[in-house]
């Protein structure tokens, strides 16, 4: 029989301070031998508003790309339309200089996994699938948020690719939205896999959250499509 490997105790409370309902909640998982969040992942309402404005302007710069895009754009000219948007509003595109990457977004076309970096030599084409990936700096709070685009008519197998990762993320919202913790711990998420001829990527990972940044780099994936 294997080792049951101990997880280790984020959640503390200081000696002598009352517990609160969350405390409760999240001791009791911990107890359980569940990974549970650290203390400094609970936002404070004020925080969580600064995230809700920039997920406002994030959300607007997605939906400029999606009135603008079209066959016969380059993934440079969508790049612009994310720099221009977002620092006219106030924003700064937070993967901008980043580590050295050279762009204001991440723009990855068909068998691109992810971060695909923006060129003048990557023209949409009839069929194409892209994945325009945008973080946003606003007033020192990041939000973060990509959207998959189908130009012209696609194949079926790349519609269906797309079609059921929408279909995931609708999932994930809704048991976030029904007791997260809970879910995670009595392993239900494996109601995700909804379709078993498609499988999560789960080599690569990035994550933007309230005042941090990060971005997976490995070689092979940040390039362009040619």
């Amino acid at each position: 029989m294997g080792l049951i490997k101990k997880q280790p105790r984020n959640w503390h409370v200081r000696s002598g301070q009352p517990l609160t309902e969350m405390d409760k909640r999240i001791l009791y998982f911990q107890n359980k031998g569940h990974l549970v969040p650290k203390r400094e992942l609970i936002k404070t309402p004020e925080q969580i508003e600064g995230i809700r404005k920039a997920g406002v302007l994030n959300t607007g710069v997605l939906d400029l790309v999606a009135e603008k895009i079209h066959e016969g754009m380059t993934t440079l000219e969508i790049d612009q339309l994310v720099y221009d948007f977002t620092t006219k509003h106030g924003g700064i595109p937070a993967p901008l200089n980043y580590e050295g990457f050279p762009k204001s977004c991440c723009t990855s076309i068909n068998e691109v996994v992810c971060h695909g970096i923006p060129s003048e030599e990557d023209v949409l084409e009839e069929g194409d699938i892209i994945n325009v990936d945008c973080t946003t700096i606003l007033d020192g709070y990041f939000a973060d948020a990509s959207r998959m685009f189908l130009i012209g008519n696609v194949k079926d197998e790349d519609r269906k690719l797309v079609e059921a990762t929408k279909e995931r993320q609708r999932l994930i919202k809704e048991i976030v939205k029904n007791d997260l913790l809970k879910k995670v711990a009595n392993k239900s998420v494996s109601e995700l896999h909804t379709m078993k001829e498609l499988q999560a990527y789960g080599k690569l990972h990035g994550y933007k959250k309230g005042w941090c940044f990060y971005m997976a780099k490995r070689k092979g994936i940040l390039k362009s499509r040619k």
